[in-house]
């Protein structure tokens, strides 16, 4: 894949995004802004990408499907803030957001 739209929509056609909110606060949080420069290129890819620092950023797929069992607890969550923060942090800490 070669843009962010292209990203979400292949999540939305797999179904891995279902929610309104969820599908445009991913169209709104562009991935590249969190993948090195020298791996940019690998930025649309749906696995996790290393970072540095023995850290990685966390799979799309992934991101989709928190995100997506959350949404059906919390409706109120900042899902911008959310996406945000799982692709900086990764994993680990995707109950903080």
């Amino acid at each position: 894949m070669q843009s962010n739209n292209e990203l979400v929509d292949e999540l939305v056609r797999r179904g891995a995004l279902t929610t309104p909110t969820i599908i445009v606060a991913f169209q709104a949080v562009d991935r590249k802004y969190f993948v090195p420069s020298g791996i940019s290129s690998l930025a649309y890819e749906d696995h996790p990408l290393d970072i540095g620092y023995k850290a990685t950023i966390s799979q799309p797929t992934t991101v989709a499907f928190m995100l997506e069992k959350l949404a059906r607890h919390w409706l109120w969550f900042r899902v911008d803030y959310c996406i945000a923060s799982l692709y900086c942090r990764g994993n680990g800490d995707s109950t903080g957001c």
